[in-house]
């Protein structure tokens, strides 16, 4: 099976952002002086809400739709797939990783290794997995019925 590298590197940047933006709001309350600054840090948690879902479910979306056009065999629509899927794997690993790295610095390292484990393994069943596999899919399949 051949492996797409712009498929691969789309997913890794897409479900890498995933994952550390999930992490920037507590990093951002670790900025403030002073912690009872409650509507700076509510505003900055809306914003980042929305930059999440526009990344997440729609720009995510529309680029793999444009994506799953490409192939013109189910040979090729499955090395996509595989590559969307270690794309997705190693960015949300890396993502949450280094997301909770930054947040909780004084963390032994043997939970940090379990950690990075259970964000490797959960990596798979975020949502960017099953958002990016749906675009694929359906534009595969639009594509081979017409």
């Amino acid at each position: 099976m051949k492996i797409y590298y712009r498929t691969l590197l789309i997913a890794l940047a897409f479900s890498f952002a995933i994952g550390i933006l999930s992490h920037v709001t507590t990093f951002l309350t670790r900025l403030y002086p002073y912690p009872t600054d409650y509507q700076a840090i509510a505003t900055n948690s809306i914003l980042l809400s929305i930059i999440g879902m526009i990344i997440s479910p729609v720009l995510l979306f529309v680029t793999f739709y444009y994506i799953g056009k490409k192939p013109e065999t189910i040979g090729e629509f499955y090395s996509h797939l595989l590559s969307f899927f270690i794309g997705n794997l190693i960015g949300f690993a890396m993502g949450n990783f280094l997301g909770t790295f930054s947040t909780v610095i004084e963390m032994p390292f043997e939970y940090m290794a379990y950690l990075f484990l259970f964000s490797f393994v959960g990596s798979p069943f975020s949502s960017s997995f099953f958002v990016g596999f749906s675009a694929l899919a359906i534009s595969y399949i639009i594509k081979k019925n017409r």
